[in-house]
């Protein structure tokens, strides 16, 4: 079986330019070039996006992942999510959570590898 990466590449060809550059894989769709990044998440844990740079893996306990890397270059980026499949959170403020569904999220779009269909659909106006 084809790897999770290998059908995303085929997923963004279809959808439209995909290209390296500085070894980083870039999709260009209209006007805009989204840098195609991924993230393991092991099956069964949950993602939260506490801020830009603080991310916390959760299941029975929690772990917070430092995302600086992710942060530091400035354009858009699409986060690709794998091969956990569970929905990803975001906090509005100290008290609000709401589910991430393809909306921009700081400066990038994240979304687990089995809903980007419907994120590239987004992104191109379809």
């Amino acid at each position: 079986s084809k790897s999770i990466k290998g059908k995303v590449i085929e997923q963004l060809k279809t959808a439209g330019k995909v290209f390296n550059q500085d070894n980083k894989t870039f999709l260009k769709l209209g006007n805009e070039n989204y840098e195609i990044m991924y993230y393991y998440l092991r099956n069964g844990k949950e993602l939260s996006i506490n801020s830009p740079r603080i991310w916390e893996e959760k299941n029975h306990k929690s772990t917070i992942v430092n995302q600086s890397a992710i942060t530091k270059s400035n354009g858009l980026k699409i986060i690709i999510v794998y091969p956990s499949t569970n929905k990803i959170t975001r906090y509005i403020n100290e008290n609000e959570i709401e589910f991430v569904n393809n909306q921009l999220t700081y400066n990038f779009y994240i979304v687990t590898y089995n809903n980007l269909d419907s994120l590239i659909k987004k992104l191109k106006g379809d």
